[in-house]
């Protein structure tokens, strides 16, 4: 994803009058974004695969593995949040029927609400205007540089908190193991 925001911001950098390689970057975008949908789609799959899983009644196994389920669950439900995050996916139910309208209506009210949206948010509306616009002034084209620069910062501060999240999931999986060990 960063190096599709990359991307993008240099192409909107270096633009003059050359439209149809923003349209590009704008694009590669997207599709990085349709194959993060789908990374969603198959960690709430792994989600349901892990609660069907049969145990015997060895007590102490029993108790292990349900350890490792609820640790297996968090893992799956942080990433999954963090997916949603940076893909403006909400955790609600999905709205059925009219999909086009609704994205549409989202834009709009997020046009409206500007200041409690997210960087990811402001760069979405941003770039759907971008690309729907048949004339782009150097105003649309700076407010998209500083919301991608946003949308960078927010993304490096997330990668940080997640080093920590996959050194303390190490030690919880050391842990689990010398304890199957011993």
């Amino acid at each position: 994803m960063t190096e599709g925001l990359q991307g993008l911001e240099s192409s909107i950098r270096r633009r003059t009058g050359r439209e149809s390689c923003l349209e590009g970057e704008i694009r590669a975008y997207m599709v990085t974004r349709k194959e993060m949908n789908k990374m969603i789609r198959n960690l709430e799959g792994m989600d349901r695969k892990c609660k069907s899983v049969v145990l015997d009644n060895d007590s102490e196994m029993v108790g292990v593995v349900n350890m490792l389920r609820e640790a297996e669950e968090i893992s799956l439900s942080v990433f999954d949040s963090l997916l949603s995050f940076l893909l403006l996916r909400k955790l609600r139910s999905k709205p059925t029927g009219w999909p086009i309208v609704s994205k549409l209506l989202h834009s709009r009210r997020a046009l409206c609400d500007r200041m409690e949206a997210t960087e990811a948010e402001k760069l979405e509306v941003e770039l759907s205007l971008l690309k729907s616009s048949k004339d782009i002034k150097l105003e649309q084209v700076q407010k998209l540089l500083i919301d991608l620069e946003a949308f960078q910062a927010t993304i490096k501060e997330t990668e940080g908190d997640l080093g920590c999240f996959f050194r303390q999931l190490l030690k919880t999986r050391v842990s689990f193991l010398n304890i199957l060990n011993h």
